[in-house]
């Protein structure tokens, strides 16, 4: 109980998701956006694999890993995929942080 509780106080509030692109720090131009939009849904097509771009202003110091692993989680980034060559994971959660941390790409 003491565990989950102390889980529960480290994870960040984050909204949900906007599409595969979601620019809450505001710091992706629109053509961007529209560019790595049609890049992870020929993607999905193709493999059915899912990916979720998110850029946050603050990560409360929370370990950039961690924070893509709960946003991972809670989205639902990652759908099994029987014949998947990730080993069923067809999920890839990328983050970027608008501050001081470099960005990071994680497997949720």
């Amino acid at each position: 109980m003491v565990v989950t509780l102390c889980c529960a106080l480290l994870q960040i509030a984050v909204p949900p998701p906007r599409g595969y692109v979601n620019d809450f720090a505001g710091v992706l131009d629109t053509t961007s956006v529209a560019h790595m939009t049609a890049v992870i849904a020929e993607l999905r097509e193709k493999t059915r694999g899912e990916i979720a771009v998110v850029t946050l202003s603050d990560i409360g110091g929370r370990p950039a890993a961690d924070v893509a692993l709960q946003i991972g989680r809670q989205w639902g980034v990652g759908a099994f995929i029987e014949d998947s060559r990730f080993g069923g994971d067809g999920g890839w959660c990328g983050e970027i942080v608008a501050g001081p941390r470099p960005s990071r790409n994680h497997t949720p």
